[in-house]
This record gives C-alpha cells, sequence and structure tokens, in this order.
C-alpha cells in the first residue's frame, strides 16, 4: 500500500514560509520572557490542535505557539488590560486568526465541550481563587491531552489517559479483518454536535462511505481522515481532496489534493494515526 506522509504535503511548505516570516516580525516584540512561558514554549514545539491559554497577559504566548502554524491557540483574558495587549500583540503579528484571545469573567469554568482541548495552559498562581479545578481541567482536555500548570512557583504537566475502552477505525470495514465490529465500549447514542468538518460528498445524505467516489472517514491516533470533492464556481467537481482532522475538536491538520475522476473510487485508505 502506498503511503502518504504529511510532511510532504505541499500546504505544509506554504505553512513554513508563512512561519518564517511572521517569526521575523515578532521577534522583537517580547524582549522579556517569564519562567513559565519560556519553559510551555519550549515543551510544545511540534504541538498541533487546538490550545487554550488562561490567563493570557501580553500575548508573548499565544504569539510563540500560533506562529508555528500548528496550533489553534485562544487566550483568555481575565480583565480589559491584559485583553487588550493580547490583541495587539497577535494582531501586530499578523496571527489572527490561528490566535485569538477572549475575555472571561469566570476562569473557574472552562466554556469547552468535553474532551476537547489537546493542550492547556494554565497559570494557578496568577488565577489564585478564580483557578479552575482539577476536575474542570481533566473534563475539557481530550484523551492524550497535555495540560501545564503553573503552581507555587513550579511547573506541573498532566497528560490525560486515553480510555482503554475506546477504539480506533482504520479500514473501511473496521480492521483489515474486514469485520465491521468495534470493540469501543464508550458508544452511545449522541446528544451534542462535538465539531463539524463541513464535508458532505452526498447532497443527498446517506452514507458517503457507501457511494463509488467516497471513501468514508478513518479514525485513528486522535486523528480523523477523510476525502472530499472541491468544486468551481459552476459546481462541477475539479479537485479531489484528501486531509485530516483532529478527531476530538476537527482543528484541520493538513490536507492535499489530486485531479478528479469522477465515477472512480480514488482509493482504498488505512490508517495508524500518523500516517495513511
Amino acid at each position: 500500500m502506498k503511503l502518504h506522509d504529511k510532511s510532504v504535503d505541499r500546504s505544509a511548505v506554504v505553512v513554513g514560509l508563512f512561519v518564517l516570516s511572521v517569526s521575523s516580525i515578532c521577534s522583537h516584540l517580547f524582549a522579556a520572557a517569564g519562567t513559565f512561558d519560556d519553559h510551555v514554549i519550549a515543551a510544545c514545539r511540534g504541538a498541533e490542535g487546538l490550545c487554550i491559554h488562561i490567563p493570557c497577559t501580553d500575548g508573548r504566548l499565544e504569539s510563540e505557539l500560533g506562529r508555528a502554524g500548528r496550533l489553534l491557540v485562544q487566550g483568555l483574558a481575565v480583565d480589559d488590560a491584559s485583553a487588550a495587549k493580547t490583541i495587539a500583540a497577535i494582531t501586530d503579528c499578523g496571527l489572527y486568526p490561528l490566535a485569538s484571545v477572549e475575555k472571561v469573567r469566570d476562569p473557574r469554568r472552562l466554556a469547552f465541550a468535553d474532551n476537547l482541548v489537546n493542550l492547556l495552559i494554565v497559570d494557578l498562581d496568577a488565577l489564585g481563587g478564580r483557578a479552575p479545578a482539577m476536575s474542570e481541567i481533566q473534563r475539557v482536555l481530550c484523551p492524550n491531552g497535555v495540560a501545564y500548570l503553573w503552581q507555587n512557583g513550579r511547573v506541573k504537566k498532566i497528560t490525560k489517559p486515553r480510555p482503554e475502552d475506546t477504539d480506533d477505525w482504520t479500514h473501511f470495514d473496521y480492521g483489515p479483518d474486514g469485520n465491521a465490529v468495534s470493540h469501543d465500549r464508550r458508544v452511545k447514542p449522541p446528544t451534542q454536535i462535538q465539531w463539524c468538518s463541513g464535508v458532505q460528498p452526498i447532497k443527498l445524505g446517506g452514507n458517503p462511505a457507501g457511494f463509488v467516489g467516497s471513501m468514508g472517514f478513518r479514525l485513528a491516533g486522535g486523528r480523523a481522515f477523510s476525502d472530499w470533492t472541491r468544486q468551481d464556481a459552476n459546481g462541477r467537481n475539479k479537485q479531489a481532496c484528501f486531509g485530516a482532522w483532529d478527531a476530538y475538536n476537527g482543528v484541520p491538520l493538513w490536507s492535499t489534493t489530486k485531479k478528479y475522476k469522477g465515477g472512480q473510487r480514488p482509493m482504498h485508505i488505512a490508517a495508524d494515526g500518523r500516517r495513511v
């Protein structure tokens, strides 16, 4: 089976050029470096997905993490001055919407769905009695998600383990044996929409995997893989697209395109989380 390595995707080259440009613009913005910020920036190189930082103060952390182009970063400010400084820094770096900021009234309650956040950065010392409880931090972290906490002048790292009774769906019919039965014990009727890809290859609805020209989703290692067709202004399909999202929050990770061949199933795929 031919493997597709996301590291050779053309879109990554474009992101790399953007990162070089942003780095040259932002390098002079933050002369003073905080111990907690420095530790997080060094530890989170290569991280991807959704990142939440609370409380944001001057936008340094948002800018440093967002400029890599692999994280969607949101800073949560607890006062107007911090929000204004963070917005100014993000704007000067040209990072919006990869990085953004919002003021929160009560930081003890994190306004995010369960199992959503890949990287959570919390300065517990700065928040004091307004800091979120550990149960709240664990709630919003996705499986294998990481929290960096600053408490009593020290850095604490927490990784939320993936439950053992969950499962992946790596092939068209679950696994290589073709037996379309998952071992996931947490499957139940849905009660909410976690995220929406915006992709619906079949205009009339139904199961896209059952139609020629679409492969359906593969789920592996916390990532979701699928294909779709991109249309021109006249509504005609011109490109066959293939890409990956974070399975817990839908943040796009990478994508690639090839010439569309109508009426033909373009490929069969299997996934292991990093490669397909």
